[in-house]
């Protein structure tokens, strides 16, 4: 299938396996507003990211992405360091699916696990991938750009689309 922005299958699937996902945008002063997400549903046909976190924690940066609609959000995997991040628009705030429950679920337990290998122990990994199910929110948006921020000589560099 022929896509037109920079979400493929293989990006698709690194962000949905349970890494770290942070998120940002610019709030009304122009400051960054800077909050976590737990899980990433990648919709490679649509060229969509959702973003399922938590909506007290993220209060402001929900608010900005959904008055701005432009975001970046990067998804980091702690026991490679790769990382990637997107830059898009459209972005779109709502309540939370069954599906983004059972999505928060998985991911955060990988994650979890991946923190454990990493030598983190197991009373904090668990403690930073805590969250309320009830209190969960959906961001998603359109990538338009995709970038390796893995540490080294190519760090900030465009990924092909």
């Amino acid at each position: 299938m022929l896509t037109t922005g920079p979400l493929d299958a293989d990006l698709a699937a690194f962000c949905e396996s349970g890494v770290s996902i942070v998120v940002a945008c610019s709030g009304q002063d122009g400051w960054p507003v800077v909050g976590l997400a737990l899980a990433c549903a990648a919709d490679v046909a649509a060229q969509r990211l959702r973003l399922v976190m938590s909506r007290e924690a993220n209060t402001a940066l929900l608010a900005a992405a959904t008055r701005s609609g432009v975001i970046a959000a990067t998804f980091s995997q702690p026991g490679s360091h790769r990382s990637i991040q997107f830059k898009g628009g459209l972005a779109c705030a709502e309540a939370a699916q069954s599906e983004d429950i059972r999505r928060a679920a998985e991911q955060t337990d990988a994650f979890c696990r991946t923190l454990v290998r990493a030598s983190y122990s197991g009373t904090l990994a668990s403690a930073y991938c805590a969250y309320d199910p009830a209190g969960l929110a959906a961001l998603s948006f359109s990538p338009r750009d995709a970038f390796l921020q893995t540490p080294g000589p190519g760090a900030g560099s465009a990924l092909p689309r």
